[in-house]
């Protein structure tokens, strides 16, 4: 019996490559889990939420759960468990985050295996993931992305070898992406449908684990508060909001990797992603899995035709056809023929310098973030425990000399993390919540949006109950008179609390 040579360092599965990218995987994972305040605009209402649940027997006072509401559940539940496990939201979250670069760099690295690609191609999977999902906070979305190519993998393993027990996993997946995020479903059941024609595999076995999405889909249509959001308090139209063509090849950069004000982020990530690509035109000609390669030429038009076909906004929902553009630009990278070229190798030595060196960017501007981050903690230190807060930071008062969108808009969130206070705004209110507050418990009604138009806050009904106003002001700071008297200031932040 004869054994297969060692892997030579041109080939893909080469020791040296593997061990680049789990080295480049591990750092990005300890960067995001280590920052005290990574600048994603709405992670502080989810981090709020799980720590509402962590603590839910004194929480409970205040909030209950929404019957039959499954969406965006998921997420909070992976959070708590951590968060009760690690003794800390903080902590818990952070294992979440990193873990969550692992699973989706792990999870392409295993689909272009699956699909005989070449494997070096995750090696741009890193800067990918630190694009506007995460600069957004949508990250229940962004783990139920990280997830996709691990299910895309077994649903081809199925089709190939049919396993009782990879149906049973690829069902409860299905599950666990309902709970977290529909957007990752619209592309998963189309691209299953596709996976099943390319291969003509019409045996049950290997289509019939998508089984869940039929009583899940008849629920969420019957109950969700998604499609009645008057049921929440929202009112206005679901009116659709859809882009041009044109409109759409413009922000398509820059939602793939821009984070920070700094330039250096895209360009070290459309380097790496360039590298690739210089690898996919070496080995296009020597391509031998023709069929794989026609698969994933489908899946990433089905993501790219998502970013056009989809619209940007539905009432409160906006961003929803950006949103494919990192699944997208993943499916791309797929393309790429696994080949021991020297060229190729030296095109992913390239896509791993870009990679690493954007990292290192990541790192600088992270630390110059925190530290204009500090001040609100600072404050947020200072509050008693169960204090009721109005937090007030308008959409030009909530950007950053270092960070891209608004990533202060949310932060009077981290009082309910490290104080258990209820804060407004709140994520609380809207549809797709799993909880509500309780009737004891529930702040002033506000029009939807409001938290973009803040000047008209506080109003008497705030005076009525909330306790403290944490205020960013970037510009000429507005005075509150009686019965808020000023506590203390800190950077762009004020805090102030009533007086009787």
């Amino acid at each position: 019996m004869t054994t297969a040579p060692p892997p030579r360092p041109l080939e893909p599965e080469h020791l040296l490559w593997r061990v680049a990218l789990g080295s480049l995987t591990l750092a990005a994972a300890v960067l995001l889990g280590s920052a005290r305040f990574f600048p994603s605009a709405d992670l502080p209402q989810h981090l709020g939420l799980i720590a509402t649940l962590s603590d839910w027997s004194a929480q409970q006072a205040h909030y209950e759960w929404v019957p039959g509401q499954l969406q965006n559940v998921g997420y909070a539940v992976v959070g708590t468990v951590l968060s009760r496990v690690l003794g800390s939201p903080e902590r818990g979250h952070g294992v979440l985050l990193g873990g969550m670069v692992i699973a989706w760099t792990f999870g392409l690295w295993v689909l272009a295996r699956t699909l005989r690609r070449d494997e070096r191609v995750a090696l741009a999977a890193v800067p990918l993931f630190f694009g506007q999902v995460l600069v957004i906070g949508l990250l229940p979305y962004l783990l139920a992305t990280a997830l996709l190519p691990l299910v895309l993998a077994g649903a081809v393993r199925q089709g190939e070898r049919p396993s009782a027990l990879r149906f049973l996993g690829l069902s409860f997946a299905v599950f666990a992406l309902f709970t977290l995020h529909l957007s990752v479903l619209v592309f998963l059941l189309p691209a299953v449908v596709g996976l099943v024609v390319a291969r003509r595999t019409w045996r049950p076995a290997a289509w019939a684990w998508l089984w869940p999405l039929l009583p899940l889909g008849v629920h969420w249509l019957l109950t969700s508060e998604v499609l009645r959001p008057t049921q929440a308090g929202l009112t206005g139209t679901l009116a659709a909001d859809f882009h041009t063509p044109l409109e759409v090849l413009r922000w398509l950069p820059r939602v793939l990797a821009d984070v920070w004000t700094t330039r250096a982020d895209e360009v070290f990530a459309f380097v790496a992603l360039a590298a690739v690509g210089v690898a996919c035109a070496l080995g296009w000609r020597s391509e031998t899995a023709r069929p794989e390669r026609r698969l994933v030429l489908g899946w990433a038009a089905l993501g790219l035709g998502l970013c056009f076909a989809m619209p940007y906004s539905v009432g409160w929902l906006f961003v929803l056809n950006q949103r494919y553009a990192m699944v997208a630009a993943a499916l791309l990278l797929l393309l790429v023929p696994r080949c021991d070229s020297r060229r190729v190798a030296a095109a992913f030595a390239a896509c791993f310098a870009a990679a690493s060196l954007h990292l290192g960017v990541t790192a600088s501007a992270l630390a110059e973030f925190e530290e204009e981050a500090a001040p609100v903690f600072e404050l947020i230190d200072r509050l008693p425990p169960g204090a009721r807060v109005l937090s007030l930071a308008a959409e030009g008062d909530s950007t950053s000399a270092h960070a891209k969108f608004v990533p202060f808009h949310h932060a009077g969130a981290w009082a309910r993390v490290r104080k258990g206070a209820i804060v407004e705004p709140s994520f609380v209110r809207l549809p797709q919540s799993a909880i509500r507050y309780r009737a004891s418990a529930e702040p002033p009604a506000r029009p939807h949006d409001w938290e973009w138009d803040v000047l008209r806050f506080p109003d008497a009904a705030d005076e009525a109950y909330f306790d403290f106003l944490l205020v960013r002001e970037l510009g000429q700071a507005r005075r509150f008179g009686p019965p808020w008297a000023p506590v203390g200031s800190a950077g762009a932040w004020s805090l102030y609390r009533r007086t009787p």
